[in-house]
């Protein structure tokens, strides 16, 4: 049997002092928000429920010319015209051959569409699951935040107000 090291303590004492500050017991856990969780490019994104219309099977789009990759086109849902921004491409990633959902968000001029490949549930994010700090903006994207299990967060006023979408 090996014996353990002095270094193979403190690992193990420094372990054990995180875990004992977790807490097992009757921790009250204060809710951040509540996401739609949604598939993208292979990686996971949060939706802010709060911001989210509705949720439907993707209708077909109609192609605009002269738009940019991440611009799917226009579509029409109940009698209203919805551009559709494809997340996937507008995050710089490969688009599912799915069809996908589109996520309906309130924008300040109707409602937009956010592409998705697909929808995988609804999800209470609390505040010890973020990370102290807002993460530092690339390239502007609008993330508000990725929880500790590797989810983004989408900040739907950053991404309302994109100039990139202003000009689209």
């Amino acid at each position: 049997m090996n014996a353990l090291t002095d270094k193979d303590r403190a690992i193990l004492q420094r372990r054990q002092e995180r875990l004992a500050r977790r807490g097992t017991g009757n921790v009250v856990r204060r809710v951040a928000d509540r996401v739609a969780v949604v598939s993208v490019g292979g990686e996971r994104f949060g939706i802010p429920a709060q911001g989210t219309l509705e949720i439907i099977p993707m209708p077909p789009v109609t192609r605009l010319p002269r738009m940019s990759a991440w611009m799917r086109g226009m579509t029409q849902i109940r009698g209203e015209l919805v551009a559709v921004v494809d997340l996937a491409s507008w995050f710089g990633m490969a688009r599912s051959a799915e069809r996908g959902c589109l996520v309906l968000v309130e924008g300040s001029a109707g409602a937009l569409g956010l592409g998705v490949e697909r929808v995988l549930g609804f999800r209470d994010v609390y505040a010890d699951e973020l990370p102290a700090a807002p993460p530092e903006r690339v390239d502007n994207r609008p993330i508000q935040a990725v929880t500790h299990d590797l989810m983004a967060i989408l900040d739907l006023r950053a991404l309302l107000n994109h100039a990139d979408l202003i000009r689209a």
